[in-house]
């Protein structure tokens, strides 16, 4: 009969070594295949045991393999136990289980203060991830096709406790929003070199700046605060507070200058602006409901349910906000979005000094795009020149179409030179010219 033992480390490994050590360069296969011990029993020529149990039982021992508990214990001591580790569900049977037991047994008390778990990622719409299947995502090239922040969007903002759905469209949206952050970086980029911005020149202290530099520091401040609290609660998803706006304040005025509105109308509920239209998911309800699935569908088109602490009961079942499809749709003239938390409602109706200020408008945006084919630099000064229909836009808002297109002079009548446009904008005939002003 052979004798069973156990190596207790490295360097016993090395001291019991009769061959194959020289060729030992981590603690795995093929290389710990190849290493001849000596039995501390009989002396005989011994090898590893071939059959390998579940891998995340045996990776039970990380808190002390990493922390290097046997050979340096005020390292280990200074980082056990950890603050937090997340795994799938499934390791609450095996890996979370089995560090558990090592570390009691070792130490008497738990590896980790915070133990999180999350679902598995399946493809849209419910496939199981397989190599066979031919539906493997390369994370690399996910990287290259939508970048990597895209990807930390997607799976900060997924609740853990739901499965997560992988698919290209949600990604595309997420680095579309990205996108919007890099374009407004790079507007101020290109307007701060304009201006010879200096970033090592003394900041201006923030009492002197304009109110919305201290509105942005201030949000920005409020951010990082709520964030930090929330991730300290290990909750990434946690709803930010978007702070109050005084629909008399100067900070109103603003938002009104920059949204292109007349006014802005600050409601504590959304009542006879938005109505809700809720659908199942049926992805999720359909194996829940089977037949059941329409006359579900049906009642909540219909809007015959209720809704109770989070929950919606129809035609007697509780649906909770996972299982169904929650949109808003605006009512009586509205078009309506939702974003952190906040509902906002515009009002569609147009009059014509409203289209003639959004021709006006479009107008501006139009030469902008001009000067670009023209090939003339941000800063340069145009001479502006007009005919058609055009012409009442332009004569209304003169002053607002040379400041937004930099056009020293605003002339009607062509001259037959300079960069020539003629067509029409929202519907409205016209042409146009410019040339670098002299």
């Amino acid at each position: 009969k052979g004798h069973f033992f156990v190596i207790g480390s490295e360097e016993e490994l090395r001291e019991r070594a009769m061959s194959g050590v020289d060729g030992l360069r981590d603690l795995h296969r093929p290389w710990i295949d190849a290493i001849v011990v000596g039995c501390p029993t009989c002396k005989a020529e011994s090898k590893r045991v071939k059959e390998v149990g579940d891998c995340w039982l045996d990776a039970g021992v990380v808190p002390f393999s990493t922390l290097d508990w046997l050979h340096d214990r005020a390292y280990w001591e200074r980082w056990f136990p950890a603050d937090y580790i997340v795994e799938m569900v499934e390791q609450v049977r095996l890996w979370f289980y089995s560090q558990l037991f090592f570390a009691v047994v070792l130490t008497g008390e738990a590896p980790y203060r915070v133990c999180q778990s999350f679902q598995p990622m399946l493809a849209a719409p419910g496939k199981e991830f397989h190599k066979s299947g031919g539906n493997m995502v390369d994370s690399y090239e996910a990287c290259e096709l939508v970048g990597a922040d895209s990807l930390r969007w997607l799976f900060a903002r997924q609740d853990l406790q739901e499965i997560m759905y992988f698919g290209w469209a949600p990604l595309e949206d997420f680095k579309r929003k990205l996108l919007v952050l890099w374009n407004t970086y790079s507007f101020f980029v290109t307007y701060a070199n304009l201006d010879d911005f200096d970033p090592a020149e003394p900041q201006v202290p923030a009492a002197d700046r304009p109110l919305m530099d201290r509105w942005l520091l201030s949000s920005l401040a409020r951010l990082v605060a709520e964030s930090r609290l929330a991730l300290d609660a290990s909750d990434a998803r946690g709803d930010r507070d978007s702070g109050l706006l005084d629909e008399r304040s100067e900070l109103a005025d603003i938002v009104k200058d920059e949204l292109n509105v007349k006014a802005i109308e600050v409601r504590d509920r959304a009542e006879g602006l938005v109505k809700e239209v809720i659908k199942p998911d049926l992805k999720v309800l359909g194996p829940k409901l089977g037949k059941d699935l329409p006359r579900v569908r049906k009642a909540l088109s219909e809007g015959r349910y209720e809704r109770r602490d989070g929950t919606i009961a129809v035609e007697g079942f509780i649906l909770s906000d996972t299982e169904v499809l929650l949109s808003h749709e605006g009512v009586g003239g509205h078009a309506v979005a939702r974003d952190a938390g906040a509902t906002v409602a515009l009002e569609t109706r147009l009059t014509p000094e409203l289209e003639i200020e959004g021709l006006a408008r479009e107008l501006a945006h139009h030469l902008n795009n001009m000067r670009k084919e023209a090939g003339l630099e941000i800063s340069d000064r145009i001479a502006l020149r007009y005919t058609g229909d055009l012409a009442a836009a332009i004569e209304r808002h003169r002053d607002f179409v040379a400041e937004e297109s930099l056009a020293t002079s605003v002339t009607p009548g062509l001259a037959g030179r300079g960069h020539h446009w003629a067509g029409q904008l929202n519907g409205v005939p016209g042409e146009l010219e410019i040339e670098k002003a002299a």
